[in-house]
């Protein structure tokens, strides 16, 4: 992988992680909310569901599924840097930037499909990252590799 394919895909890694702990900012760090936020919240801590023995709110669910996709975001990025750190210059990571580029590219287009601003700017520049890193290591790449 040459040097600029390497730098796209650090930043990249980089700012999947970053969008990660954005997200859980701003799931847990908002500070006072709405008074049309707090009762729709209220209402989810009051719609119950049973299952499997269990019972839990809608809003348990959501706060759930909102730290599990931080953490996978923080996880992913993570990951790739330590992966690119511990490999040798001279391999060559367009798979893994790749399908870093696929993954960015899917939640880019949840964020476009449901108008949500801010991830559509960020995973809009972690998508270009991993896409240049894609690029350019493969056309650095030897013929027949």
């Amino acid at each position: 992988m040459n040097n600029r394919a390497r730098i796209f895909f650090v930043v990249g890694s980089a700012g999947l992680a970053i969008v990660g702990l954005l997200h859980m900012w701003g799931q847990f760090g908002n500070g006072d909310r709405p008074f049309a936020r707090a009762a729709i919240e209220s209402a989810m801590r009051a719609y119950k569901i049973e299952s499997m023995g269990m019972s839990f709110s809608l809003m348990d669910v959501t706060q759930s599924w909102g730290v599990s996709f931080g953490i996978l975001l923080i996880y992913g990025g993570v990951q790739n840097l330590v992966a690119v750190s511990l490999l040798p210059r001279s391999t060559g990571l367009a798979a893994l930037a790749g399908c870093s580029a696929l993954c960015a590219g899917v939640l880019l287009g949840l964020a476009i499909a449901y108008h949500i601003a801010p991830p559509i700017i960020i995973f809009s520049v972690v998508f270009l990252c991993f896409a240049a890193a894609t690029v350019l290591s493969v056309l650095s790449s030897p013929a027949g590799q």
